[in-house]
């Protein structure tokens, strides 16, 4: 499967053509696209009503994936120990079978700990069975240990462009089943839009990888262009 869409489901007004019909802007948005990253989830968690109506208002196919709150990556800083994180993942259930990934986004300051990796790991699995995908932001996760501690715990690297930490994708596109792009924007982060032959290198990629699970989800969102050039890569694969 191959799964297009942006962070967010907001609609330019320039493209409003191409998301016809009633409705809110999820149930235009999700007629065209079949995927949606959620990122508001990373600034404040949602209520279960709140996911659940999400759920109710895209087709049976549609899927979500759910950014993890701040507070477990650039506050508690991985080393939580409440009951919070449980909580947290217990509203995202409300999704039901449309939640698909659960993304982790970490801070550039937060360096590889073998121990404290270990123990939230360790503890998210045991409250959650889905996909899950790590963007760390620093080198020290580009190491061997870090690479074989998220192939024991089945937790995907995503494949971000600009990437942070500056190795080659092909270092950890073996770790799962499922490729996760995120794309921010080049020349500048979340504003550049992302040129033709970019989007035609990226169709060739996602065919190379027709037997896995691909999400391919843009986030230069700040002027529009996210759904712009997630537009023009569905009209290529």
């Amino acid at each position: 499967m191959v799964y297009i869409g942006t962070a967010g489901w907001n609609i330019p007004k320039l493209l409003s053509e191409d998301f016809l019909g009633d409705g809110t802007h999820l149930e235009r948005y999700a007629r065209v696209f079949n995927c949606v990253e959620i990122n508001s989830s990373f600034y404040r968690d949602h209520k279960p009503e709140t996911y659940e109506k999400w759920a109710k208002l895209t087709p049976d196919n549609f899927r979500f994936s759910v950014k993890l709150s701040r507070y477990f990556t650039q506050e508690a800083r991985l080393k939580d120990t409440s009951s919070r994180l449980n909580d947290t993942l217990a509203s995202i259930t409300s999704l039901k079978h449309k939640w698909a990934t659960l993304l982790i986004q970490l801070p550039p300051s937060l360096i590889f700990d073998y121990k404290v990796a270990t123990n939230f790991f360790d503890r998210l699995r045991s409250v959650c069975s889905i996909s899950i995908v790590l963007e760390p932001r620093h080198i020290s996760w580009a190491s061997d240990q870090a690479a074989s501690l998220l192939v024991d715990y089945q937790i995907g690297r995503v494949l971000a462009n600009p990437e942070p930490v500056c190795i080659a994708p092909e270092q950890y596109k073996h770790l799962t089943e499922k490729l996760y792009y995120r794309l921010h924007g080049f020349p500048e982060l979340y504003k550049s839009s992302y040129s033709a032959k970019f989007i035609e290198n990226l169709r060739d990629d996602i065919s190379k990888n027709s037997k896995r699970n691909v999400w391919c989800i843009f986030n230069n969102t700040t002027l529009g262009f996210a759904t712009e050039n997630a537009l023009e890569l569905l009209g290529k694969v």
